[in-house]
Parts: structure tokens; sequence; C-alpha cells
């Protein structure tokens, strides 16, 4: 199975344990999570019968261990299955970042760089909503 190469329209940079916590935390509440990106933002959402909760992520460079860093060409909404995006967070340990590329229609890459190695992808279809 191949892979087209896609210019992605939405980037974001996030330290590995942060993001691998926060997939954790929101399943608690919903087995989907939404994400919005926006040029200045990003926003990780979920419902479920529990309640709602969000994170909302903004590009920081105070330091780059921790930097979040957001690169936003088009905002996109995509809802993804978050057991799928926790059993990915479990290469969280072997890269200090996971990036996240995201464009619409298209499958979230789920990125890992791996020092001196290469770099580990997953790829996640968004789930599709009934009201489509």
């Amino acid at each position: 199975m191949s892979i087209p190469e896609t210019e992605y329209s939405s980037l974001i940079t996030i330290n590995s344990g942060e993001f691998s916590k926060i997939c954790k935390e929101l399943q608690a509440l919903s087995e989907s999570l939404t994400i919005k990106t926006r040029a200045d933002c990003v926003q990780l959402e979920v419902e479920g019968q529990a309640g709602k909760g969000f994170v909302k992520l903004t590009s920081d460079d105070s330091d780059r261990e921790t930097a979040t860093v957001i690169e936003v060409s088009e905002p996109v909404e995509q809802q993804f299955a978050l057991n799928y995006l926790n059993l990915f967070n479990k290469a969280s340990s072997l890269s200090s970042h996971t990036r996240l590329l995201l464009n619409t229609d298209q499958p979230l890459v789920t990125e890992f760089r791996i020092d001196s190695l290469g770099v580990l992808k997953y790829y996640l279809a968004p789930k599709i909503s009934e009201t489509d």
C-alpha cells in the first residue's frame, strides 16, 4: 500500500509526554477526539456521557524541550478515535516530540523522529460523522 505525498495545512509539534498525557486524560470522557486548528492555537476537544473537556494549545518558544509549535496555513477540524492515538503514543518514549500533520479529508499523521534512526509514522483516518 502506498501513501501519496501530501502538503499538510496544519503542523503541530508538541512534547511527546505531554501529548500522551493529554490523550490518556481526555479518553476518560470520550472515545473520540476532535482536533481544531487555527492560526494561533489548536484545540483538542472531547464530549461524552460523562461530560465535555478540551485542552487549548498555543505556540510557546520559552523552553525548547517542552515547546509547542503550531503552523497553520488553513484551519482543519477533524475527529479521531482516541484509543488508536493512545496506542500510537506508546512510541512517545522513542522521541522527545510528537508531530501531528493534518489536512482536510486526509488521515492524521502522527510522527516520531528517532535520533540517528529515522522517523516512525502512524496514519489514522478521521471518523466519519453520521451527519455528513
